[in-house]
């Protein structure tokens, strides 16, 4: 980890050598991660440095070396990570803010730097056990899934990708980590909840990537999904929590962890996961717990105000958003909204999930009885995740 160089005004140097510290700080909790000492690397501050010598001299596999760009009160952090073995460039990107929110920015940056580096150095390790073959197609079946959550046939095609790179690298844990994830979404689907063999392969999945790659987070990020489908919350609570504490700037397991946490009466916790997972990744979806909330204690402005920057968001789940507005119009009796949204148009008809939302909407209009909808809640219950 190299100092940051700082172009600008002088009086705010200090913030290309703050954003380093922190950087290295974040990446030193990173589990697997061997990350070189500030005092190490002081000596090549405000030089232009040749990045392999440095490498040698350090005994590392990579360097990680940036920019801070002052342009009135707008401030650009720009990091790179370079590949010593082949001097090629394996990430870049920057990061843009306001020179008054400086402390945040310089927080949040560190933290965002960290999770896209996680990802990378990953994958340089990799390198060292798995064919450029078995690397090619894992990273097909990673971008392919990052394209879809809702789409069966993209994570068949990703599912046999990954079974693919698995044949030529049986010991490939990224391959095993990312198999498990997609197969666990793949369940999650109306179409593959109501299949045994989908239920079966996932967790085949999740057991083989928890035996062959337990130093990965995804690994127990893929556990811990089942684990709440199952109502196995202690097991759950268990597999995210080790999650976070190997990578702790996983958006997904922090959007997810936080999540639960609200829906089971740890608002604030949950609150606090959430709103990380939005910092470090602004391009997230905006989830729907904060705006229940909300509702929950009565803040109606809060919530319709959420519910807008949903509404708008493109990458937003339509269903996730009727089902919120009908459920909160439900509590405070408005009929008019319990109408105009219908959940259930947005799937099969005949999928328990969606039968139940039917019934739900029925029995708030009275044009359903509430034992048809606890039949409806049972039969949702019994379909799997």
């Amino acid at each position: 980890m190299l100092p940051f160089l700082h172009r600008g005004a002088t009086e705010h140097s200090y913030l290309a050598e703050a954003i380093a510290e922190d950087l290295v700080d974040v990446l030193t909790t990173i589990g697997g991660l061997r990350v070189s000492a500030s005092g190490a690397t002081a000596k090549y501050e405000g030089q232009s440095v040749d990045q392999r010598e440095a490498g040698r001299e350090l005994g590392v596999d990579a360097i990680v070396d940036g920019t801070v760009q002052f342009m009135g009160d707008r401030v650009r952090i720009s990091a790179r990570l370079i590949d010593l073995a082949t001097g090629e460039q394996l990430w870049v990107d920057r990061f843009d803010g306001n020179l008054a929110d400086v402390m945040e920015l310089q927080e949040t940056t560190a933290q965002r730097i960290a999770e896209n580096l996680r990802l990378e150095i990953e994958l340089l390790s990799a390198r060292h056990s798995a064919s450029e073959e078995a690397i090619d197609l894992y990273l097909d079946a990673r971008q392919r899934s990052a394209l879809t959550s809702l789409a069966d046939d993209a994570l068949n095609v990703a599912l046999g990708l990954l079974e693919r790179a698995l044949a030529l690298a049986p010991d490939f844990g990224l391959a095993m980590a990312l198999h498990a994830d997609i197969s666990v979404r793949r369940w999650f689907l109306p179409a593959g909840q109501n299949d045994e063999a989908v239920a079966r392969r996932a967790h085949e999945s999740v057991a083989r990537a928890s035996e062959g790659a337990p130093h990965l987070a995804l690994t127990h990020y893929s556990a811990g999904r089942p684990a709440v489908s199952d109502g196995r919350f202690g097991d759950a609570a268990r597999e995210l929590t080790l999650a976070l504490s190997i990578a702790p700037t996983y958006v997904a397991v922090h959007d997810y962890m936080g999540t639960i946490q609200c829906e089971a009466g740890r608002g604030d916790e949950g609150e606090r996961h959430i709103e990380l997972a939005a910092r470090l990744d602004p391009s997230q979806p905006p989830d729907g717990s904060l705006a229940r909330r909300s509702a929950l204690a009565r803040d109606l402005d809060s919530y319709h105000a959420m519910v807008a920057e949903i509404r708008a968001n493109p990458s937003s789940s339509h269903f996730m958003i009727e089902s919120l507005e009908m459920r909160v119009a439900g509590w405070f009796g408005d009929l008019d909204t319990v109408r105009r949204c219908s959940p259930a148009a947005l799937g099969p008809p005949d999928h328990p999930i969606f039968r139940f939302f039917e019934s739900q909407r029925a029995v708030l209009l009275g044009e359903g009885t509430v034992a048809e909808l606890l039949d409806a809640c049972d039969s949702m219950l019994a379909s799997g995740p």
